[in-house]
């Protein structure tokens, strides 16, 4: 490790910014220019964290944006690489989440710089695949933080088949677990853009309700969650959050990948502030439950106008004697709609719009009536099929006497998945509930040693 004072290449260490477990980033000053920069210096010597920081300085080099941390040099330090990179002096936007982070138009404006950091990656042909708050760095400016993204060490080039250089093995597991997208967890080959995507619906999240949008502390319980799309409705935790923020977060987090936000520039668009109307035009607005309240009773209004109007007036029996001539008596004029007046309208329940089914809800409030409970048939002890698919060497069921179940046709209920993996004893590797009627997959992961029903 370095020490302040220490003269590397042509700069001068002043400090230690931060660790992990592969790297050392320094404040250093170039000796001749007297400009500071950061170092980031490997502590781990293994070739492949060598080759990973290469590609990161060579991608973050071709990568010139304000919103992404821009890189100068690359040489030795003793055994060990070193990468010049642009300094940073504010923090992170991990830390200025668990500061208690902005206003929700901070966010936007951060967001947004985010967002622009990563589509020009996009536009390079370079997929980042790490993506998460502790790898973007706020730089104060005179208009506030201004966001950049960090840390291509995963990166990969789009549209690149898998045994090109800079591409993973087949199944390997890379990324940080919490912001990892289902593809990313069952070691898809082929990944694209809709992988970041979903990291940035992550970050979005988190950056909005200041928790994390998938909150475990174990890999298996993320793994479930992720691969589920389990996590709490942004809006319950922030009442005043704006619908497009909780469209584009549910359409990041979408766990089909052709059910996701496409690209950056589709989650530009949804994520995009309306623009405001011409002068003395209304902006078009999608009525709420009040406004369509109103709208409904005066269309229902004026449809009463003019069925009275067609069939006639209701008329009173006359209290002096009839004329000999009969009298014609003319229909009222039509009567017009009264303007809506929002602030007397009579108050409506609010309508609640359905999430996607991936999104876990809490249970609708009952209703202050008791109605009688639907009667339902009394279940029947039928059976399913369990199918087993994965990477496990043996797997099988265990009900709850304590007996082995084979895979195949099996009776409804509930079972203990055992499995063996490659090298390993025998584990209980998940739980799984076959229903009447049923085939369940069961998809083993040797990676978590856990087999979850897909």
């Amino acid at each position: 490790m370095l020490k302040t004072g220490d003269i590397v290449d042509r700069y001068t260490v002043q400090s230690v910014l931060g660790h992990g477990g592969l790297a050392v980033v320094y404040r250093v000053r170039h000796n001749a220019l007297g400009s500071f920069h950061a170092l980031k210096v490997l502590s781990h010597p293994h070739p492949g964290i060598r080759n990973r920081l290469v590609r990161e300085g060579q991608a973050q080099a071709s990568l010139r944006h304000p919103n992404i941390v821009s890189v100068t040099d690359l040489f030795a330090v003793d055994d060990a690489l070193g990468l010049v990179m642009e300094l940073v002096e504010g923090p992170t936007l991990e830390q200025w989440i668990r500061d208690g982070g902005g206003t929700l138009d901070e966010v936007e404006r951060l967001f947004g710089g985010i967002l622009d950091g990563v589509a020009h990656a996009h536009r390079s042909g370079m997929l980042h695949r790490d993506l998460k708050p502790a790898n973007i760095l706020l730089q104060p400016g005179p208009q506030g933080f201004v966001p950049k993204v960090a840390d291509f060490g995963l990166v990969r080039l789009l549209d690149v088949p898998s045994g090109n250089p800079g591409a993973s093995h087949p199944g390997a597991l890379l990324g940080t677990p919490r912001y990892m997208s289902p593809e990313q967890y069952r070691g898809d080959v082929v990944v694209d853009a809709r992988t970041d995507v979903f990291a940035l619906g992550c970050i979005l999240f988190e950056m909005a309700c200041l928790r994390p949008a998938f909150d475990a502390e174990e890999i298996p319980a993320l793994y479930h969650r992720i691969t589920r799309g389990e996590y709490p409705d942004p809006a319950s935790l922030v009442p005043d959050l704006p619908e497009r923020f909780g469209e584009a977060i549910r359409g990041c987090l979408a766990v089909k990948v052709e059910d996701r936000i496409p690209d950056t520039a589709a989650l530009a668009r949804v994520f995009a502030t309306p623009p405001a109307p011409p002068p003395g035009v209304l902006a078009p607005t999608t009525p709420g439950p009040r406004r369509l309240a109103i709208l409904v009773g005066l269309v229902f209004l004026a449809l009463l106008t003019a069925v009275l109007l067609v069939v006639g007036w209701p008329r009173s029996t006359p209290s002096v004697a009839p004329a000999p001539a009969p009298v014609v008596v003319a229909a009222p004029p039509a009567v017009e709609a009264p303007p809506p007046v929002v602030e007397d309208a009579v108050p409506v329940e609010t309508v609640v719009e359905v999430a996607p089914a991936e999104v876990t809800r809490m249970p609708a409030r009952r209703s202050s009536k008791t109605d009688p409970a639907p009667v339902q048939a009394a279940p029947t002890r039928s059976s399913g099929t369990v199918r087993f698919t994965g990477e496990a060497q043996e797997a099988w069921l265990v009900d709850g006497s304590g007996g082995r179940v084979s895979a195949g046709r099996v009776s409804a209920g509930s079972y203990t998945v055992r499995a063996r993996f490659a090298g390993g004893p025998e584990v209980a590797a998940g739980k799984v509930t076959v229903a009447p009627g049923e085939t369940v997959t069961v998809r083993c992961v040797a990676a978590f040693r856990l087999c979850s029903r897909m």
